[in-house]
């Protein structure tokens, strides 16, 4: 029988932005990020960091929206407020054996 993982929280960070935006990632050995849209709606893109995100193109999340964003996505992901500021909250984590 293999090990159990479980998801450990290395980091957080927390983002308001009106322009499009990426996140820094917070913490070592990170593999996944969970986004929580606090206020107002976004729209993102995983390949953001080639082709960035406009208001009507890309993935929409509403206010409210939780998702998840796994490697190797993290690195390349931007988004932008469909309209006004949005904040952002992101929890980052790494797999503990």
């Amino acid at each position: 029988m293999g090990a159990i993982v479980d998801d450990e929280i290395v980091g957080y960070q927390q983002i308001s932005h009106s322009a499009s935006t990426a996140f820094t990632i917070a913490g070592t050995n990170v593999y996944r990020a969970r986004v929580i849209v606090e206020d107002g709606d976004i729209r993102w893109r995983p390949d953001g960091a080639t082709t960035a995100p406009t208001a009507s193109v890309g993935f929409l999340e509403r206010q409210g929206n939780v998702f998840d964003i796994t490697q190797p996505d993290l690195a390349a992901w931007r988004s932008i407020p469909t309209g006004g500021t949005v904040k952002l909250s992101v929890l980052f984590f790494s797999k503990v054996p």
